[in-house]
């Protein structure tokens, strides 16, 4: 969906970089209302500090699909937003790797730290003014950036950061599970004081209204993500028929839908809708979410070779003389 409304810009390293046009309408509304107060400064001032702020952000996002790629995983899109980059990054299904991916973007912005506070001392003790306040502005973003991305509101950096924490312990879809409900709970504390400082009269308390919001929802939706994922991990598996793809056995449940909204086994009615007839051609893998025609799942099955029964050795025969005397057998005695 962001993709579509999305503008190419470059491709770096593999990457896909997308400009959401929200994000042009944003950055024209944010560079009229601070070039419109009492404390202006000139319109290329204000143009070049949104230009770096998107650059901070853009290395970001850089650095999770980078670490991405470092551990095997793909990445292939970026998407810059108002409210933020999305880096489409795929890491392998291992915690250690979705740790790295997660934590390489915050420690972007942790190298960034002295950089901007070494250009900002420099700036203002060789060029005081305008300069100076650009550099302190810098580093006073990018310090915020870090520490909002760093809350355990999931899916910012630091929900998917406890996530990835939470998975060692307790399994993928669990610390999801968890990881959700949290963010739930901080993105509800957000939008409370959003709200409250709208009520009190502050214009600044919508922007982190507009995020509790989005966040809220993702969070939600990751919640009813891991719900699914943990009932999908608790049921029985088909075995006469397995995905093409990653090889896995679908779940015996009701868990495909239908054009109609019905809820059924695909599988078990040979890709039949009991409601509405509608005979599904295709079949979507719950675990690699890749479709593949529905007979073919049977052929992965059919084509499998089956496994060769090991090797029995033969019994091992001794023949002996009568007269050789054995443990069990008692010897005769002579009348």
């Amino acid at each position: 969906m962001l993709l579509r409304g999305g503008l190419r810009i470059f491709k770096l390293f593999g990457v896909q970089v997308y400009l959401h046009w929200t994000w042009l309408l944003a950055a024209l509304l944010l560079v009229n209302v601070q070039y419109s107060s009492k404390e202006a400064h000139t319109a290329t001032f204000y143009i070049l500090q949104l230009a770096t702020i998107f650059l901070i952000v853009l290395i970001h996002e850089f650095g999770h699909a980078l670490a991405c790629k470092s551990v095997g995983g793909t990445a292939k899109e970026i998407v810059l937003t108002p409210l933020g980059g999305i880096a489409f990054a795929k890491p392998p299904a291992r915690p250690g790797a979705t740790l790295w991916t997660i934590a390489a973007g915050p420690l972007v912005n942790v190298i960034l730290v002295p950089i901007t506070a070494l250009a900002a001392y420099i700036t203002a003790v060789f060029f005081p003014g305008p300069w100076a306040e650009f550099a302190l502005n810098i580093t006073f973003i990018n310090l915020m950036l870090l520490f909002f991305n760093l809350l355990p509101i999931y899916p910012l950096d630091g929900g998917q950061i406890l996530h990835s924490l939470l998975w060692f312990a307790f399994g993928q879809w669990r610390s999801l599970f968890i990881a959700a409900i949290v963010g739930i709970a901080g993105a509800a504390g957000l939008a409370a004081l959003g709200l409250l400082a709208v009520l009190f009269g502050s214009s600044g308390g919508i922007w982190p209204l507009l995020i509790a919001i989005f966040m809220g929802t993702q969070a939600l939706g990751s919640l009813n993500y891991a719900r699914l994922r943990l009932r999908i991990a608790n049921t029985a598996r088909r075995q006469d028929a397995a995905c093409p793809h990653c090889g896995a056995h679908p779940p015996l449940a009701a868990l495909w839908q239908c054009r109609c909204k019905a809820k059924f086994d695909l599988f078990a009615t040979w890709g039949v809708c009991p409601n509405c007839r509608l005979n599904h051609q295709q079949a979507l893998c719950l675990e690699c979410f890749k479709p593949s025609p529905t007979r073919d799942w049977y052929e992965v099955v059919r084509t499998q070779p089956e496994t060769p029964p090991e090797p029995t050795r033969p019994p091992i025969v001794i023949t002996l003389p009568p007269e050789t005397p054995l443990p069990w057998r008692r010897p005769e005695t002579q009348a």
